[in-house]
C-alpha cells in the first residue's frame, strides 16, 4: 500500500521517497522518540524545552526538485537561534577570572598576611610581657611552645575535618611560635645553650617538613627550611663550633634536596643553594675562612657535589634529560665553589688548578656516562659546557699565557665536534664563544694590539718570534678545521650556520696578526716605512680575498675586498702621499694602483662566473 511523504505528500511504495528522498522508517523513530521524551519531562515536572526548529525546515531541498504538482522548490527557511535567556547564558571569562583573582586574595593573600601579624604580635606580648615582669621566662617559653603545638593540633584536626587551605596558616602559625620561643629561650633569657638551640631548631624544621610532606604542602616546606636557615644567623653565629655548624646547614642542605626529589618541588633547590651560601656569608663576618680551612673547604666541595652533581644524577636516575630542573643553578654553584676554594687556597696556581681539573673531571665524566646509557640529551649538553668552563679556568690558572690560547682554541674543535655529534644548538653556539675568546687572547694579550702611530718602544720582530708565530699557527690551524669539518659534513638543521662565524674569525685573526707583525718589522728595522707597510699589506690581502671570492663564489669575500681596497685607497691618498717621504710614496701609490688594474681585468675576464649559479 502506497504511504504519502510526510515533506513532499508525494507517493511512496517503499521506505525512501523518489521525490526528495526521505527515510520514512527513520522518520517515524524519530517522532516517536520525541514523543516519548515529552512524555518523560511531563512526568518529571521539568519545565518544558525550547521550541526547535522542525526537521522539514532546517533541511534543504535538492537543487532542481520541487514537489509533484510541478510547483517549484522550496527556499529552506533556517530560523536564528534563540538568544539565552539573561542570567542563564555563559558567564563573562574576564568576571570569572576577577572572580577568580578575589578569591585566591580573600584565601590565601588574607592567610599568609594574618599569619605574619599575629607572629608580630606573639612576638611583641613575649618582649612586652617580659618588660612588665608579668610572668617569669620560663613560664613565657612554656607558653610559646604550648601555642605553637597547639596550633598545630588545630590545623591537624581542621585538615581531617574541612581540608580547604586553613589547615597550612594554622601549621604555619605554629611553627612560627616555635622558633620564635626557640629564639627567645636561647638570645633573649639565656635559658638554652647554644649546642641546644641548634638541635631545638632542627627538631623544629623536621616537625615541619614531616608535616609538609605529610600534606603536601610546599609553602609549609619553605617555611620550615627557612626557620631553620635563619637559625645559625639569628642565633649568633660565632658563639657555636665550627663542626656543629656546618654540619647542622648540611643536615639541612641533604633534607631540602631528599624533599625536593621526593615531592618534585624544585624551587627547594635553588632556595637551599640560596640560604647555604648566605649562611656561609654571614658565619665568614665572624670568622676568619682560612684559619678553619679544613671545614670551610669540606664544606664547599659538599655544596658542590650538592648542587652541582646531584641535578645531573637525578635526571639519569630520572631519565629526565629533556628537563632543565637545577642545571643552571649547577652552573652558577659550581663558579662560586670555585672562587670560594681559590680564595681558601690563596689562588696558588697548583693547588687551585687541581680543584678545578677535579671539578671537570667529575662533570666530563659524567657526561661520558650519560653518552654511554645513549641518552645524550639536555643534561649531557650541560655536564660537557660546565666541564669546559672549568676547563677554561684551569687553563687560566696554570698555564703560561701564551699556552692558554692554544688551549682555548683546541677547546672549541673539541666543543664544535661534540656540539656535532649531539646536534645541540648550545654547544655549537658555544664553540664559537670560546672561539672568539681566542681570538681576542691571540690579538691582545698573545701577539699585542698597539696601534700607536708613533711606532716607539714596541716589542722588536725577532723577539719571541718562533712562539707568537706558533700560538698564531695553531690558532688559525684549528679554526680551519672547524670550517673545514661544518662545510664538508654540516650539522643537520644548521647548514650554513656555524663555519661563517669561523670564516670571520679566521680572516680577523689572521688580518691582526700580519698587521701586528707588520708593526714589529716597521718599528725594529725601519719605522718611516711602517705606513707604506700597511697600506701594501691591506692592498695585498684584499686583492686575495677577492681572489678566492671570484673562484669561490663567495660574495660576501667579495664585498669585504671591495671595503678594504677602497678603505686602503683612501688611505694612501689621505695618508700616504703627505706624511711619507717621496721614494715611499711613490711604491706605494705604485703597488696599489697595480693591484686595482689587475684585479679590474680579473672582473673583466671573469665577470660570468658570477652571473652563474
Amino acid at each position: 500500500m502506497a504511504k504519502q511523504c510526510p515533506r513532499c505528500s508525494a507517493e511512496v511504495e517503499r521506505f525512501v521517497c523518489p521525490a526528495c528522498g526521505l527515510d520514512l522508517q527513520v522518520h517515524e523513530e524519530v517522532r516517536a522518540l520525541r514523543t516519548d521524551v515529552g512524555r518523560l519531562i511531563s512526568a518529571l515536572g521539568l519545565p518544558p524545552p525550547l521550541p526547535s526548529v522542525p526537521s522539514t525546515a532546517r533541511t534543504s531541498e535538492r537543487p532542481g526538485t520541487g514537489s509533484d504538482d510541478g510547483s517549484p522548490p522550496v527556499r529552506p527557511v533556517v530560523s536564528e537561534p534563540a538568544p539565552p535567556a539573561q542570567g542563564r547564558g555563559r558567564p563573562d571569562a574576564g568576571r570569572v577570572r576577577r572572580g577568580l583573582n578575589e578569591v585566591a586574595v580573600g584565601q590565601r593573600w588574607f592567610l599568609a598576611l594574618g599569619v605574619i601579624v599575629i607572629l608580630l604580635g606573639a612576638g611583641f606580648f613575649l618582649k612586652y610581657a617580659f618588660d612588665e615582669r608579668w610572668i617569669g621566662p620560663p613560664v613565657q617559653i612554656t607558653l610559646g611552645f604550648a601555642a605553637g603545638l597547639g596550633c598545630l593540633g588545630l590545623g591537624h584536626i581542621w585538615r581531617r575535618r574541612r581540608p580547604g587551605g586553613l589547615e597550612n596558616g594554622l601549621a604555619a602559625l605554629g611553627l612560627g611560635l616555635l622558633y620564635l620561643s626557640a629564639y627567645a629561650g636561647s638570645q633573649i633569657y639565656d635559658l638554652l645553650p647554644d649546642y641546644l638551640s641548634l638541635i631545638l631548631a632542627l627538631i623544629i624544621a623536621a616537625f615541619g617538613l614531616v608535616l609538609a610532606n605529610a600534606w603536601d604542602s610546599l609553602f609549609l616546606a619553605v617555611l620550615a627550611f627557612l626557620g631553620g636557615y635563619l637559625a645559625p644567623m639569628v642565633l649568633v653565629a660565632e658563639r657555636f663550633g665550627h663542626w656543629l655548624f656546618f654540619l647542622y646547614v648540611a643536615v639541612l642542605n641533604v633534607a631540602s634536596q631528599i624533599l625536593a626529589y621526593q615531592r618534585r618541588w624544585p624551587l627547594l633547590y635553588a632556595f637551599g643553594a640560596s640560604c647555604s651560601w648566605v649562611c656561609l656569608g654571614i658565619w665568614a663576618l665572624n670568622h676568619e675562612q682560612r684559619e678553619r680551612f679544613l671545614e670551610t673547604f669540606t664544606f664547599t666541595q659538599f655544596l658542590f657535589f650538592l648542587y652541582s652533581v646531584a641535578p645531573f644524577a637525578r635526571a639519569l636516575v630520572r631519565a629526565d634529560t629533556e628537563k632543565p630542573q637545577g642545571f643552571w643553578l649547577s652552573m652558577v654553584n659550581g663558579l662560586l665553589c670555585v672562587w670560594n676554594s681559590g680564595y681558601l687556597l690563596e689562588f696558588h696556581k697548583v693547588p687551585v688548578s687541581i680543584v678545578t681539573a677535579a671539578y671537570a673531571a667529575v662533570a666530563l665524566g659524567l657526561a661520558l656516562w650519560f653518552w654511554q646509557e645513549r641518552r645524550p640529551g639536555l643534561a649531557a649538553t650541560w655536564l660537557i659546557a660546565e666541564g669546559m668552563i672549568y676547563l677554561l679556568t684551569t687553563w687560566a690558572v696554570a698555564l703560561p699565557e701564551r699556552w692558554i690560547t692554544v688551549f682555548c682554541a683546541g677547546q672549541a674543535v673539541a666543543l664544535y665536534w661534540v656540539a656535532a655529534r649531539s646536534r645541540d644548538r648550545v654547544l655549537l653556539v658555544g664553540s664559537i664563544i670560546v672561539a672568539g675568546f681566542a681570538t681576542h687572547r691571540l690579538l691582545l694579550s698573545d701577539v699585542g694590539l698597539f696601534w700607536d702611530p708613533i711606532l716607539t718602544g714596541h716589542t722588536p720582530l725577532t723577539g719571541h718570534l718562533i712562539s707568537r708565530w706558533f700560538v698564531a699557527g695553531v690558532t688559525l690551524a684549528c679554526f680551519a678545521a672547524v670550517i673545514s669539518l661544518d662545510r664538508s659534513r654540516p650539522v643537520p638543521g644548521f647548514e650554513g650556520r656555524v663555519y661563517p662565524w669561523f670564516e670571520v674569525l679566521w680572516v680577523v685573526g689572521l688580518f691582526g696578526f700580519l698587521n701586528l707583525e707588520i708593526d714589529r718589522a716597521a718599528t725594529q728595522f725601519n719605522p718611516r716605512a711602517a705606513s707604506v707597510a700597511y697600506s701594501l699589506l691591506w692592498a695585498m690581502f684584499g686583492a686575495a680575498m677577492l681572489v678566492y671570492g671570484f673562484f669561490a663564489r663567495r660574495k660576501s669575500y667579495r664585498l669585504a675586498a671591495i671595503v678594504l681596497l677602497f678603505v686602503t685607497a683612501a688611505k694612501v691618498l689621505v695618508l700616504d702621499t703627505s706624511e711619507v717621504s717621496a721614494p715611499y710614496r711613490i711604491v706605494s701609490c705604485i703597488i696599489l694602483g697595480a693591484t686595482l688594474v689587475v684585479l679590474s681585468s680579473v672582473y673583466y675576464r671573469h665577470s660570468d662566473r658570477l652571473l652563474r649559479k
